[in-house]
Formats: structure tokens, sequence, C-alpha cells
């Protein structure tokens, strides 16, 4: 089953998964193209019962959420799901947006359809809830920003501006480089006021949620005395409080 997301109202389960699709990623399946909608993490068998109550939020948005080993049981292939990553996907397809550009075009069309808080906060969500990353050194939640056109990401520092949370923007100029042998860092965008974030906007990934507060405490950016508190916003979603 797949999403078909042009022809969806401009919900708030909508924005969750536009924000999922800026992953940019696809596959074939029996000659037809289908946008993804990941969540991805790296190899740790710990995070699958964690994996498995997210997959029950998430079918509440989109009831074509599945585990990844059920797409490739099914012969689907995943470029990024490589090096023994694990996650959930779910596939969305339209035959005319076929390009990472017109899927931007369409999904800032959207915040037009809708310009709600609640919307924007959404679609925040979901942008970091499917594959962003800890930075354990700074206390930042980084997101690979390297497929998206340059207004797409306009429009993603107009939202976190709107809800005055600060980050900064790694360029593939400035990006670090990592050890020899390595290819440098992609640009990034990165959370850096993380705990406002946590507060304000929330994740519906517990490993997420939990790598990010616990990863904070460690480095004294978080009062100890702050707790995990769902919010009814999306199913499953996690806010401190």
């Amino acid at each position: 089953m797949a999403y078909n997301f042009t022809s969806t109202p401009a919900t708030t389960y909508h924005a969750y998964i536009l924000g999922l699709m800026c992953s940019n990623e696809k596959t074939v399946y029996s000659g037809t193209t289908y946008w993804l909608m990941p969540i991805r993490h790296n190899p740790n068998p710990a995070i699958f019962p964690h994996l498995y109550i997210q997959l029950s939020y998430l079918k509440k948005i989109y009831s074509g959420f599945e585990m990844l080993k059920h797409w490739k049981s099914l012969g689907y292939s995943f470029n990024k799901y490589n090096a023994g990553k694990n996650g959930i996907v779910g596939l969305a397809l339209h035959q005319s947006i076929s390009n990472i550009v017109d899927l931007s075009h369409y999904i800032c069309s959207d915040f037009i359809r809708n310009p709600s808080r609640d919307f924007k906060r959404s679609f925040l969500i979901g942008l970091f809830d499917g594959r962003s990353a800890f930075d354990s050194n700074n206390g930042w939640l980084a997101l690979d920003i390297s497929d998206l056109p340059d207004f797409m990401v306009k429009r993603i520092e107009d939202i976190l501006i709107y809800f005055g949370i600060s980050y900064n923007i790694n360029s593939s100029y400035s990006a670090r480089k990592r050890k020899s042998g390595a290819a440098p860092r992609q640009p990034q965008l990165r959370i850096a006021d993380l705990e406002k974030f946590l507060k304000d906007i929330g994740l519906i990934s517990e490993v997420r949620f939990n790598n990010s507060y616990k990863g904070l405490l460690k480095l004294g950016k978080v009062s100890p005395t702050l707790t995990s508190a769902s919010d009814p916003l999306l199913p499953g979603l996690k806010i401190l409080k």
C-alpha cells in the first residue's frame, strides 16, 4: 500500500509524513518508483523493542508503515539501509512528482494550504524523527541536508525561527573532515538549542528522544528535573516537561 500524498488533506499527520519524505529516497519495484518515508537507525539489536513500539504509533498516522525486513522479504531494495542499518519504512507514490525539487515545491505549497503552528511543528517532528543523529560532542541534533534545494532549506530555517529554536548549518565547504581516508561530512542543519526543541517540538522516536535527552544530561546542558511527557499532537509524541 502506497501513500498518495497529493490527494491527502493537509493535516498534522500529513505534515509529519512530508517531513520524513525530505530524505529524498526512492525505491523501484516492478517498474514503479516509490518515494520512501524512512525511520533509520544504525545497527543495534537493543533498539528493536523501541522500533516496534514506534511502528504501532506510526500505523495510527498511516497504516502502510512496516519494518524494513517486511519490505525486503517482498523483494524491495533500499540503498541507504546498508551496513546493517535497521528501521521502519513507508512508501509514497505520485506519478508526476519525480525529483526532490518538485517534491520540495509541493511541500512548500502545503504550508499555504495549512499555515498553522501545529502543521509546522508536525513537519519538523517528521523531518528529525526519521534520520537525524545526536552529536555527543556538542549536544546538537544534526540532519543531513545535502539533497535538499536551497529554497527548501530556507523554508525549514523559517520554521525553526518561527518557533524560536536556534540552529546552525555547516556547508559542504566548512564541514569538518572525518578521519583520514573517509569522505568529508555532508552539509548538515544542526539544532543548537536541543532542550528547547525537545520541549516545544518533541519526537515520536523513543530512541532519538532518549539519546538526545541522556546526551544532554551527560553534557550538563539540560536540567535533570525534566522528564518525558506525552503530547497529544501526534501518536506517541514525547516532549520534555
